[in-house]
């Protein structure tokens, strides 16, 4: 796989050279069957609407667009839309509150905001307020929304498009703004974090290499929150480079979790540690395990995890929990246990050091450090640092949060732990 300096040359190259590989996967609720996006499909559907965006809406190339909906489909087309004309995507779909949503448009700047319908009446409430914002765009069914001054609907310009020019592809570099998503710390003030489009692809490709001889006619699923760096890289860009289709499926019924799962194929679930207990609790065992019997549960975590947690959650599981470390100021994924290794090699290590959270991936230099920053020895305990081109550019819309990088690009993650070597050599991390 070529190194794609940003995202519209990603998916420009790809939509020429293969044209017909499978992308995405969005389940229709009525016939329990999926509407398959092939790349060449996606990339015109998406080039005709960032046109559309640009010559009726007049749109223009740096704008930062606020993103309320949660439409799989919808989400996908305008995500890649905006991307493909640098513009900036600001994933606000989590409880935020209209005083936090109203800073972040004046911080940030924002120009569109779409919304879904059942928004409505909140949105008619803070127009007036959103100084920033020059257009509303309401998504889906809005037809029982009566016409408001200011709003238009969504829906008119996706379908009028699909007949349109397409864009002109007006490449941007890898420093382009790409994204602002907003997350908090166990429940605390959410912070903005800034990727551009370059950041964007370092984070996909690098979660891509774990679908290595992955076979043809799998699934991934990412069931992380949808606004959060980690539920935009794993759903909407990974697939771009993985040859592994993605299933868009954002807010699951966690009781039909392992059905959805049968149903399409699913080789690959990622989740977050605060996820895994009610999945386990409340997921129904699937009526073909046939299906997903080789199924990989990736668990992201900022935490240790202890051998009891990880012997709970698998006996539950169906096939094997790989922990993973996260951090949202990194970019999402950083390390995941390798899936390479044997149900007994795996058994024999987990025993040895349960908290592993697995091996970096491959573009990431990951060190444990003493107060004076001078790397550890195996073994030893200390501060988590790491440098990527993944990690985010910087704080941005709110408040900063407390990471930082160093004069070397490293980036504190605040975290502690040591280096372990595993059964083939290679460098584990454990969690403190």
């Amino acid at each position: 796989m070529p190194n794609f300096p940003n995202l519209q040359v990603a998916l420009h190259t790809l939509a020429e050279n293969e044209a017909d590989r499978e992308f995405i996967r969005i389940p229709t609720q009525a016939t329990h069957s999926y509407v398959t996006y092939k790349i060449g499909t996606f990339y015109r559907r998406v080039g005709r609407l960032a046109a559309a965006f640009s010559s009726e809406l007049g749109m223009r190339s740096g704008d930062r667009v606020a993103v309320l909906i949660s439409d799989p489909e919808d989400l996908a087309l305008i995500s890649h839309a905006l991307w493909l004309n640098r513009q900036v995507l600001l994933p606000m779909m989590g409880e935020f509150d209209d005083e936090f949503i109203l800073r972040v448009f004046d911080n940030c700047n924002v120009r569109t905001v779409v919304f879904p319908p059942e928004l409505a009446a909140r949105v008619v409430n803070i127009i007036s307020r959103a100084k920033s914002v020059e257009r509303w765009l309401v998504s889906g069914n809005a037809g029982g929304i009566p016409e408001t001054p200011g709003i238009k609907r969504l829906d008119r310009i996706m379908y009028g498009s699909i007949g349109g020019g397409d864009a002109e592809l007006a490449i941007s570099d890898a420093d382009t703004l790409g994204l602002i998503c907003f997350e908090s710390e166990k429940g605390g003030v959410p912070h903005g974090m800034a990727f551009t489009q370059g950041e964007l692809v370092h984070a996909a490709m690098n979660s891509a290499v774990l679908f290595n001889g992955v076979p043809a006619g799998e699934t991934a699923w990412s069931i992380l929150p949808i606004g959060s760096i980690e539920g935009i890289v794993q759903s909407l860009i990974m697939p771009l480079f993985s040859g592994i289709p993605s299933l868009l499926l954002f807010n699951p019924d966690i009781r039909f979790l392992w059905e959805y799962a049968a149903r399409a194929k699913v080789s690959t679930l990622f989740v977050r540690d605060t996820q895994l207990a009610d999945i386990v609790k409340r997921a129904r065992k699937a009526t073909s395990l046939a299906e997903i019997h080789e199924l990989r549960t990736v668990m992201l975590t900022s935490r240790a995890v202890t051998g009891e947690e990880l012997t709970h959650h698998s006996r539950s599981l169906l096939g094997r929990l790989l922990p993973a470390y996260a951090r949202a100021e990194a970019g999402g994924l950083i390390s995941v246990l390798p899936w390479d290794l044997t149900l007994e090699e795996r058994k024999e290590w987990l025993e040895r050091d349960p908290s592993s959270v697995g091996v970096p991936l491959p573009g990431i230099t990951l060190e444990v450090v003493d107060k004076n920053k001078s790397p550890l020895s195996p073994g030893e305990d200390g501060a988590i640092r790491l440098r990527s081109k993944q990690c985010m550019s910087s704080y941005m819309g709110t408040d900063p949060g407390d990471l930082a990088f160093d004069r070397e690009s490293f980036l504190y993650t605040g975290d502690r732990g040591s280096i372990v070597l595993d059964l083939q050599g290679r460098r584990h991390l454990i969690l403190g």
